[in-house]
């Protein structure tokens, strides 16, 4: 997955605040999953995931839908973003782990 930025976090909450709480976790896994498989595809064929996007967090989470236009620091938007951040603290913790 290449480097995270402010934007991912923001769109990867934008879009998870619209799924119910108790799958928000699972969808930012499967967008993580997603997100390195672009980056290697990326970078072995020279272009984007024709699926999964260029390997950024943002490009991996526009296969989710992202319904509402609520104001963005909500409750809801709070929360999944919450969601964002552990989830990538758990994916360092893990690779830290195994290097």
């Amino acid at each position: 997955m290449r480097p995270v930025h402010l934007s991912d976090l923001h769109t990867a909450a934008l879009i998870l605040r619209d799924h119910p709480p108790d799958r928000r976790a699972a969808l930012m896994t499967q967008a993580l999953e997603a997100a390195d498989t672009a980056d290697r595809y990326r970078k072995k064929i020279r272009r984007g995931h024709p699926e999964f996007g260029t390997g950024t967090l943002s490009s991996a989470m526009r296969g989710f839908q992202m319904e509402s236009t609520q104001a963005p620091c909500e409750t809801a938007y709070l929360e999944a973003l919450q969601v964002v951040v552990a989830a990538l603290l758990a994916k360092r913790q893990n690779h830290a782990q195994t290097a």
